[in-house]
């Protein structure tokens, strides 16, 4: 039994009592008892009231409690979820790397291949020993060239003449732009220095006309002189000739229509 219940108990006894019509001093003594029983009562009950009240107050706590508790968990759950597709896209990141660098290796071990292939026919295209250069590899690292006979021997560069030397740099250049696959401009300084009568003509007839769709040549009168300039126009590879006329009184130089005749 709770303790209001015995207190509620004992003022029902007195009241009881009283209503027996006892003597007065048993009656005053067990007014005096009513009235204490009536006081622990109302205690009792505002301690009850007290603890209801702070009862409510710790299930609203609980309940805001567990709200959080539900919101972090939730919140917990997404991070969870956004950090396994994190990893999922890191992982296939990685993956998508591997794959374009074994394509990137495989594109450029073609394009290299086909570079090869495309510098050996343009030397020999513009060289006169047909069959000095047979292949020629290029170093995927430094892209550095290596000339090979056909007897597969390697070629020394530095045994080859200056005029040869520079055949293979136009030969690489002409096979760059080749393997592009682009139309770009080719300007092309002090075009055949260093090369005999043979390898000009060469250069004129099988490389000029077709290096690009536009091509620059600076050349002086001792390269292209009359008889080239002629065998271009013959082939129809000049659009405009222009001369650049130095002045040395005003230390400037004006371009002029022209070549040097």
């Amino acid at each position: 039994m709770s303790r209001l219940g015995t207190v509620e108990d004992e003022i029902a006894r007195t009241t009881a009592q009283l209503e027996k019509a006892a003597a007065p001093e048993r009656m005053e003594s067990q007014l005096g008892v009513l009235h204490r029983a009536r006081d622990e009562r109302d205690q009792t009950q505002s301690e009850l009231d007290r603890a209801a009240k702070a009862l409510g107050e710790a299930q609203l706590e609980e309940g805001r409690i567990k709200d959080e508790l539900r919101r972090k968990l939730s919140k917990q759950q997404d991070e969870a979820d956004t950090q396994k597709g994190h990893h999922r896209v890191i992982r296939m990141s990685g993956r998508v790397r591997e794959l374009l660098s074994q394509f990137q290796t495989k594109l450029l071990a073609s394009k290299l291949h086909q570079l090869e292939a495309l510098i050996a026919e343009r030397f020999q295209h513009l060289s006169r020993k047909d069959s000095f250069v047979a292949r020629v590899a290029v170093n995927p690292d430094s892209f550095a060239l290596s000339l090979f006979d056909e007897d597969g021997e390697r070629i020394d560069k530095r045994r080859m003449s200056a005029g040869e030397q520079q055949l293979l740099a136009v030969s690489f250049l002409w096979a760059l732009a080749i393997n592009s696959g682009r139309n770009l401009p080719v300007v092309i300084d002090t075009p055949l220095s260093r090369m005999d009568s043979h390898h000009r003509d060469n250069l004129v007839e099988r490389y000029f006309p077709h290096a690009s769709h536009q091509v620059i040549l600076l050349s002086t009168d001792v390269e292209i002189d009359q008889g080239y300039h002629q065998k271009l126009m013959d082939l129809d590879a000049i659009s405009q000739s222009l001369k650049i006329q130095y002045d040395p009184h005003q230390r400037s130089s004006t371009i002029e229509p022209g070549y040097f005749w």
